[in-house]
């Protein structure tokens, strides 16, 4: 049987002649062909598996970008996304958390260093300048209100919202704030009476103001409030309609849980409206209040230089007063 031999071959990488080797046979007496052997596969343990890949395919541009381009149209898109969000916060702020120990335990009035006056009631009284005058540093409380109703029997409505001892007394109208300050003035031997318009004004702190009634001096000063010049009203400024977003009270509020004003007079802004002496205008027809309530929500009724008039019996359970007495002079040797 013929054989055919290759020419020698240089190796690439000895330069040594290659064995020669004979062509495989072919036909019948070709041998047996064998598969080979599968591969042995290691033993491995289930911690030693390998994770998948995630493979993420990056499509090239169809046009030349440079890193300075790129990083000026992404700075661009970040300030553009920046300030629609902040403009849509301002727009709708979120709602702060409902304050549920402070509504269900009251503070009650806050501490202050001021040297006050005490009656027998326990009403506090501060000096309010160019006034001559004592201001109780809060509205007329429950507890005092009631116990001039238990000593006159003087009818009483009551508030169809609960109420403890410290908040203010509601559904009081002018003709019962004077039947208490009369009362109070007999029993403690001094002069009791609802202030003046204008002595409100000085104690909320207004400058004099342009007009001969409480109707011509009605919001005539502008974005003048008791907590600045900015509307709303910041949180915990006052009780005033839940709209606001300012306090945590469905209805009145204890007297003195807010910050005082200069003088170290409380709620001369929300709780409830405030009584004055004074009639509204020159047809004595209706009497004036000031200072807004705990259902007050817009700018021009929460101005302080604003008046509000209700007839001398009307009642409500936004409605309330404050009392003044006059500075005692020291006597005499």
């Amino acid at each position: 049987e013929k054989t055919t031999a290759y020419l020698p071959l240089e190796s690439k990488s000895t330069s040594q002649p290659l064995e020669r080797m004979p062509r495989k046979a072919s036909g019948e007496n070709a041998p047996p062909q064998r598969s080979p052997p599968p591969p042995k596969r290691a033993k491995t343990s289930s911690a030693s598996v390998p994770k998948p890949k995630v493979l993420i395919t990056v499509r090239k541009l169809p046009f030349p970008i440079s890193p300075r381009l790129f990083l000026a149209v992404g700075g661009s898109l970040a300030l553009v996304v920046g300030s629609w969000v902040a403009l849509t916060l301002r727009s709708h702020p979120v709602p702060p958390l409902a304050n549920t120990d402070r509504l269900a335990a009251p503070t009650g009035p806050t501490q202050s260093a001021h040297k006050y006056t005490v009656n027998s009631l326990g009403m506090k009284f501060l000096p309010v300048p160019g006034t001559g005058l004592l201001f109780s540093i809060w509205d007329t409380r429950v507890q005092d209100y009631r116990t001039f109703v238990q000593e006159t029997g003087r009818a009483w409505m009551k508030s169809s919202f609960p109420q403890t001892p410290d908040h203010p007394a509601v559904n009081v109208s002018w003709d019962d704030a004077n039947a208490f300050c009369q009362w109070l003035s007999a029993k403690e031997g001094r002069e009791y009476r609802l202030p003046t318009d204008a002595e409100w004004s000085l104690a909320a702190g207004l400058p004099p103001e342009i007009g001969s009634t409480p109707k011509e001096k009605d919001r005539n000063l502008k974005r003048n409030y008791p907590w600045g010049d900015v509307w709303p009203p910041p949180k915990g400024t006052g009780n005033y309609d839940r709209s606001l977003r300012a306090d945590d009270y469905e209805k009145t509020s204890p007297v003195g849980v807010f910050a005082e004003n200069r003088f170290g007079l409380y709620d001369l802004s929300g709780n409830v409206w405030q009584w004055c002496e004074d009639w509204y205008d020159s047809f004595h027809r209706r009497r004036v209040l000031r200072g807004g309530a705990w259902d007050s929500c817009t700018q021009d009724i929460l101005l302080s230089s604003f008046r509000y008039y209700f007839y001398p019996g009307d009642q409500g359970e936004y409605i309330g007063f404050r009392c003044v007495t006059r500075v005692k002079k020291p006597d005499t040797p």
